[in-house]
């Protein structure tokens, strides 16, 4: 049963993973950036609902929060507000988990 599970998992996981890539080769985002010490813009790799990746150089440390605006191209001004927590850190940037987001 296990090994089912985790077979459909894939399957659904693949396709989720094909979608946003072809939404993220057509798009550029850019997110407006705030934590408690700096306020900067950075690009956006890789959102889904639960979080996204910021592709940045700057030294934000795991569990550290952030706030973030993320104007969505082609929605008629459509603007998506989130706060996060840094839950994973990479050479190219780090890896924000949602808490809270609200849309407008």
């Amino acid at each position: 049963m296990a090994a089912q599970d985790r077979l459909s998992r894939d399957k659904l996981d693949h396709g989720r993973k094909d979608t946003r890539k072809a939404f993220l080769s057509h798009r550029s985002l850019m997110a407006e950036c705030q934590t408690a010490d700096d306020i900067f813009q950075d690009r956006v790799n890789d959102l889904s609902a639960s979080g996204l990746f910021l592709q940045t150089d700057r030294r934000l440390a795991i569990g550290q929060e952030i706030a973030m605006t993320i104007r969505l191209p082609d929605s008629a001004g459509m603007v998506i507000k989130v706060t996060g927590e840094v839950v994973r850190k990479a050479v190219n940037g780090v890896g924000v988990a949602f808490k809270v987001v609200f849309n407008y």
